[in-house]
């Protein structure tokens, strides 16, 4: 039987489902990872955690369905997180979430560097402490050595598309 398999990486968990052709639920799974608040304002997960959710959620739903052929994968989840890789693409931190503050310094800055006007006109985008140019700024002054390791990441991490 062909399926599709939807995969959804929460803040709370990673929820996983199985519908058929018609569009009829055939199985479902979940599994949960902490957030961490290691100080008021930041919110961040392991995302090692995540892939050891997803593990978790295709082992149950391919358990349940062993006949089933998955023929498409959608997928949803977080937003602004920041996954940064070390050369073998592996993370070297925890990563900051869409909702983490610690950037309120460095969205400043960058507005300072930058002003609001002519960073939107450049990016679409001003310096929100949950997007990502903050992260970044912040790995660079707060964690140089850090910085350094994802700059020296290969281009390629990971099997060709």
């Amino acid at each position: 039987m062909k399926a599709v398999l939807g995969l959804d990486l929460g803040t709370s968990g990673l929820k996983g489902v199985i519908l058929d052709e018609r569009g009829q639920k055939l199985a479902d799974a979940r599994a949960g990872y902490p957030l961490r608040v290691p100080q008021p304002g930041w919110t961040e997960q392991d995302p090692r955690d995540w892939a050891k959710a997803l593990r978790e959620v295709l082992e149950a739903l391919t358990s349940r369905l062993p006949q089933v052929e998955v023929v498409a994968i959608g997928l949803s989840g977080q937003m602004h997180g920041a996954v940064f890789l070390d050369r073998e693409g592996e993370p070297i931190l925890p990563a900051p979430l869409w909702n983490d503050q610690r950037t309120v310094e460095e969205a400043r800055w960058i507005e300072e560097v930058i002003p609001r006007p002519e960073l939107i006109r450049r990016t679409g985008n001003p310096a929100i402490t949950g997007f990502q140019l903050p992260k970044i700024v912040w790995l660079k002054r707060k964690h140089p050595d850090l910085f350094r390791r994802v700059l020296s990441t290969r281009q390629n991490v990971g099997p060709p598309l």
